[in-house]
């Protein structure tokens, strides 16, 4: 009786250390993944509006004597246009998204509401500036204005999209927004040109903006991209640590009076650890070439002190 009640209790822990070890592991992963985010965050990730900033501004002549490289020029747009439903005028570039108010729950049973795209689509048309020729087809997308925002009400017979003055959205309505860039806009190109087309390039916009308003608008995104992906790297360290000493802060949980308030303070202490490391990276990527010029000054400064002792020495051993 007693040898399997204790074998009962035994299978009875599999699953849990088996639940405990894959939580562990997988915390493994997300410390790593952290890292990874602060570096590619750093190191990676392009500052588009910086790059746009410092190219000077070219007519389309100088660009066409240029013959390659990366360029920067703006003028009329001239080409077959695109036609789209809810705009009344030719386009160079549309964006439409549609979207669903829906019911979520979290892993704690807590409901919210909120959008969720559904569908997505999104072109550009190629065109000319000034005889010029630019494929824009996987161009950055800049300036581009909303013209159209409609719903679709879940408890309506109407199943087209009409715009709404005012309205408190109910589960199951949907939203279509849909932005253009008119093709009656100058617009401002920035890309890679080789063979009289400018193509592609790590940098590739297509902006209806003014070069300032297109830097700005550049910048802003990677702002938001960089704070975004830092938010990720300490979420990610911050959750494989609680995930990799999760089960001894279970363990701790249990105790009288203290568990709780330890079990809080341990998930407190794993966030804040993770911001810390998150900064100190971020730190030494910043200023690597700081720490290395001042590692190499002080190598240097100790090398020439041993070698002044060890000369002093043999002097002192043969006075």
């Amino acid at each position: 009786m007693g040898f399997e009640m204790a074998t009962g209790q035994t299978i009875g822990r599999l699953p849990s250390l088996g639940c405990s070890l894959f939580t562990g592991l997988f915390g493994l992963l997300l410390v790593p993944l952290g890292f990874f985010l602060v570096y590619y965050g750093e190191t990676r990730l392009i500052n588009h509006g910086k790059v746009v900033e410092r190219l000077p501004m070219m007519t389309v002549e100088q660009v066409r004597a240029v013959g390659i490289g990366t360029v920067k020029f703006r003028g009329q747009p001239e080409g077959e246009f695109l036609r789209v439903a809810r705009y009344d005028k030719p386009v160079v570039y549309f964006r439409e998204t549609m979207e669903e108010y829906e019911q979520e729950r979290d892993a704690e049973g807590e409901v919210d509401y909120d959008w969720n795209t559904k569908q997505s689509k999104s072109q550009f048309a190629p065109f000319s500036i000034g005889g010029l020729r630019v494929s824009p087809e996987w161009a950055k997308a800049v300036g581009a204005e909303k013209v159209f925002e409609g719903l679709r009400l879940a408890d309506s017979p109407r199943r087209d999209f009409a715009p709404a003055p005012s309205h408190s959205p109910q589960v199951g309505d949907q939203r279509l927004t849909l932005w253009v860039i008119p093709a009656d806009r100058e617009l401002l190109v920035c890309g890679d040109l080789a063979g009289g087309t400018v193509a592609g390039g790590r940098t590739f916009v297509v902006s209806a903006l003014d070069e300032a308003g297109t830097v700005q608008a550049l910048k802003t995104e990677h702002a938001i991209f960089y704070w975004l992906i830092k938010g990720g790297a300490v979420l990610a360290i911050g959750i494989g640590i609680w995930m990799m000493f999760g089960p001894l802060a279970t363990l701790l949980g249990h105790l009288p009076f203290v568990g709780s308030q330890i079990s809080c303070l341990f998930g407190v202490a794993a966030f804040l650890f993770a911001t810390v490391v998150v900064a100190l990276i971020t730190l030494l990527i910043k200023f690597a070439w700081v720490i290395g010029l001042l590692s190499l000054v002080v190598l240097v400064v100790g090398i020439v002190l041993a070698v002044r002792l060890a000369r002093r020495r043999p002097a002192k051993a043969a006075g």
